[in-house]
C-alpha cells in the first residue's frame, strides 16, 4: 500500500497529541526540536523527522455519539458561498483558526526558514489531525503549499472552492471508518469530497473506492475514535 508507513506515522502522532503527555510522546516520534502551541482548546505540535516537517492538530472534543442537535448545527454551520466567506468555512471553525493560526504560523516558519538557511532548502511538510483537528490541518495545508495532508475521520473544513485548492496543492489521504458520520459533516456539503479516501470496512478490509452501500452505518451517530485507525494500520503493517 503506497505511503502506508507515512500514514502510520501520522496515526501515531495523532494518538500522541490526544494523550495527557503529548510533547514527551511526540519527542519519541520527531527529532528533539518541537514547538507546542495551545490556544483556545486547540493544540498544535510542530516538529521534524529525518524526511518531513510535521504539524499535528488536535482540538478538544468528546468522542462518542453525535446527537440530533449536533447534526442540525452542522447544517447551520455550512454557510453558502459569499464574498465574505467564499470558502464556506464554518464560523466556529474559523474562530478557532483565527486564534491559533498566528502561533502556528510562527512555529512553522521558524522550522521552515531555519532549515532553508542551514541546508538551502526545507523538508516537505506533513499536516495531520483527527476529527476536527483534521479540519484545521486542511486549512493549514491550504496555506502552506505544497504539502502532504493525512486526516482521520475528519469533516470538510469548507466547501468546494477550499477542497479544490487543497487538492491542487497537496497529496491528501483521507481515512474514514465506514459508518462514522463525523467524516460526512456538515450535511449540506456531504456530497463534496476532497483527497483520496481510504475506507476501513466493518469486516476489516480496505476499500479505495467503495460503492454507495458501504456508507450504510452500523450505528448511525457513532463516531470512530482515533485508535481504530491506528490499530488497523499497525496491524496491516505487521501482516
Amino acid at each position: 500500500m503506497q505511503n502506508i508507513r507515512l500514514d502510520y506515522y501520522a496515526a501515531r502522532a495523532c494518538m500522541a497529541a490526544a494523550t495527557d503527555a503529548p510533547v514527551e510522546r511526540l519527542r519519541n516520534l520527531m527529532d528533539n526540536h518541537i514547538e507546542s502551541v495551545d490556544t483556545d482548546g486547540v493544540k498544535v505540535f510542530v516538529g521534524d523527522t529525518p524526511s518531513h516537517n510535521v504539524a499535528v492538530f488536535h482540538m478538544d472534543q468528546d468522542i462518542g455519539k453525535v446527537t440530533f442537535r449536533q447534526l442540525m448545527q452542522s447544517i447551520k454551520d455550512a454557510p453558502v458561498e459569499s464574498k465574505i466567506n467564499p470558502y464556506q468555512i464554518a464560523e466556529d471553525l474559523m474562530d478557532k483558526w483565527t486564534f491559533v493560526s498566528p502561533a502556528a504560523f510562527s512555529a512553522v516558519n521558524t522550522i521552515h526558514y531555519t532549515q532553508a538557511q542551514d541546508d538551502g532548502k526545507s523538508k516537505p511538510w506533513l499536516f495531520t489531525g483527527h476529527g476536527t483537528g483534521g479540519q484545521l490541518a486542511q486549512l493549514a495545508a491550504a496555506t502552506f503549499m505544497p504539502a502532504t495532508l493525512i486526516t482521520f475521520g475528519s469533516p470538510n473544513a469548507g466547501g468546494e472552492l477550499l477542497l479544490e485548492q487543497v487538492d491542487d496543492a497537496c497529496m491528501w489521504t483521507r481515512w474514514e471508518v465506514v459508518g462514522d458520520w463525523t467524516a460526512n459533516l456538515p450535511l449540506r456539503l456531504w456530497n463534496t469530497k476532497g483527497g483520496c479516501s481510504r475506507y476501513i470496512t466493518e469486516d476489516g478490509e480496505l476499500e479505495l473506492k467503495p460503492k454507495s452501500t458501504f456508507f450504510r452505518p452500523q450505528d448511525w451517530f457513532q463516531r470512530a475514535p482515533m485508535n481504530l485507525y491506528h490499530d488497523w494500520i499497525e496491524e496491516s503493517l505487521q501482516n
